[in-house]
């Protein structure tokens, strides 16, 4: 039943590399008390995404969310889109890392992606996307900008900012809609 919800013994692989990587500790305290969805977003509100990403791990670790719906906090958050932002961008690009590979583990635990993973992946190229555009991701931050080639490789059958903004707007159209 876990493998088919997606919650592996490899997707909790990704979870402790995740906050072994960053550092994070488990919390002490009930998870489910401190952490919450409205935490993950002030914590990268206020840019603080080492906490956002100890809060995501104990949220995907409850299995309250999904990798997906962790992007989909950060692709609507505005603030995120600024050169503030970008002051942060390798902790930033380690909390959307950790996204992928838990989205990764997953999919392969399914032995399939999961309805989310086209969403998800879709929503993290246009974020990027607009970083790039907004000179804030450059080929001067490489690990940004690595990251940023690595998922367009992704998207390689699109062929033109047209191509892309019609499969983003169908794609995310479609979730919006869900």
């Amino acid at each position: 039943l876990s493998t088919a919800c997606g919650m592996s013994s490899q997707e909790n692989d990704a979870l402790k590399n995740l906050s072994a990587q960053l550092g994070v500790q488990p919390s002490k305290q009930e998870p489910s008390s401190l952490s919450s969805l409205e935490l993950f977003d002030k914590a990268i509100l206020r840019y603080d995404f080492t906490e956002g990403t100890r809060i995501g791990v104990e949220l995907m670790q409850q299995a309250v969310v999904t990798p997906a719906q962790l992007m989909d906090r950060v692709y609507r958050c505005q603030s995120l889109r600024s050169a503030e932002a970008s002051g942060k961008l390798p902790e930033l690009i380690s909390l959307l890392q950790g996204i992928v590979d838990v989205q990764k583990a997953a999919d392969r635990a399914r032995g399939r992606e999961g309805v989310d993973a086209e969403r998800l992946y879709a929503q993290m190229f246009d974020y990027l996307h607009a970083m790039v555009r907004l000179k804030l991701i450059t080929r001067a931050t490489p690990e940004a900008w690595q990251f940023f080639l690595d998922l367009r490789g992704r998207f390689s059958f699109l062929t033109s900012d047209k191509q892309w903004i019609e499969y983003r707007d169908r794609i995310l159209g479609k979730s919006l809609q869900a």
